[in-house]
């Protein structure tokens, strides 16, 4: 089960690298519980989906991505990590985030962006 589990995790961590590398807040939003935790250049809190989505497309207007490095990504008992830097026109983000499952779906826990 475990494996399953970390296998699927890893399916959405490359989807949401990808989504992130050109901002496509859909992409991202897709894997987003009721709510989720989002730290956006210290602006922290916990958000409805589409609050979320709102807070996400408002950065990515204002920080056009160019592409998103993963430097270190790893797993524990239903998680899944993965940080590195986001390199957008007006300047590198650190990018951090992890999934986890959450009944028969893989979820952002949690998302930040921070320069």
């Amino acid at each position: 089960m475990l494996i399953s589990i970390i296998g699927m995790s890893q399916n959405v961590v490359d989807d949401l690298r990808s989504a992130l590398a050109v901002g496509n807040v859909n992409g991202i939003a897709r894997y987003f519980d009721n709510n989720v935790n989002l730290n956006i250049t210290g602006s922290q809190a916990s958000y409805s989906r589409s609050q979320a989505e709102m807070v996400l497309r408002d950065f990515f207007n204002k920080n056009n991505p160019r592409k998103l490095e993963i430097e270190h990504s790893d797993a524990s008992r239903n998680m899944r990590f993965a940080m590195g830097t986001l390199f957008t026109a007006t300047g590198n983000f650190k990018v951090y985030f992890a999934v986890k499952q959450k009944e028969n779906n893989t979820i952002i826990q949690e998302l930040r962006i921070e320069r």
